[in-house]
């Protein structure tokens, strides 16, 4: 009995590591000239298009992770006790940049998924480095690619007391932002 427990657990460990050893990962990096800011009624927002590599689309995918850098500042000293949310969302149509009915110089935000698990507040200062879970966002495209219609990053949601700026770079890197592909080979 021992023994076929122990070869049992052998087993287990082995295919847990070739598991491990089967993923591959993927890291493509946005260039600045690659993303659009513009000007909102809720300060600054971000859109950018988000190929999917190849070697990605005809796998399993696992996980894809976000990163970039913000610095994120207060309307009002009064402000400065609640923090603005920031979130990475997916643009449900194509976005042509509308002045709308705002501000004299604002542009209203793409339509987007309001309510998704990358929406998190962010300490006021600077070069905060975010890495936000965009795995089933990708997962979707994947299933539909006639919905990527790229992301948008910004304050859009949650309390309006803040807002952010996106950094030209990540720290060790050439680019504001990265996104890391895991999969495995089906």
């Amino acid at each position: 009995m021992k023994h076929t427990i122990a070869v049992l657990s052998a087993v287990c460990a082995l295919m847990f590591l070739c598991g491990v050893a089967a993923a591959k990962s993927v890291t493509v990096y946005v260039s600045m000239d690659a993303v659009h800011a513009h000007t909102g009624e809720r300060g600054t927002f971000y859109v950018l298009d988000v190929s999917i590599p190849e070697e990605v689309s005809g796998n399993k995918l696992d996980s894809v992770v976000l990163e970039f850098a913000v610095d994120a500042s207060a309307h009002t000293e009064g402000d400065s006790v609640v923090t603005p949310v920031v979130g990475v969302y997916p643009v449900n149509s194509e976005f042509v940049a509308n002045r709308g009915d705002g501000p004299v110089g604002t542009v209203e935000a793409p339509d987007f998924t309001g309510i998704v698990p990358s929406s998190r507040p962010v300490a006021l200062g600077e070069h905060h480095v975010l890495r936000m879970e965009i795995t089933d966002i990708v997962k979707g495209w994947i299933a539909s690619p006639e919905n990527n219609h790229g992301l948008v990053i910004g304050t859009l949601t949650g309390p309006d007391v803040g807002t952010i700026s996106l950094n030209d770079t990540l720290p060790a890197a050439s680019a504001p932002i990265r996104v890391t592909y895991l999969y495995r080979s089906e």
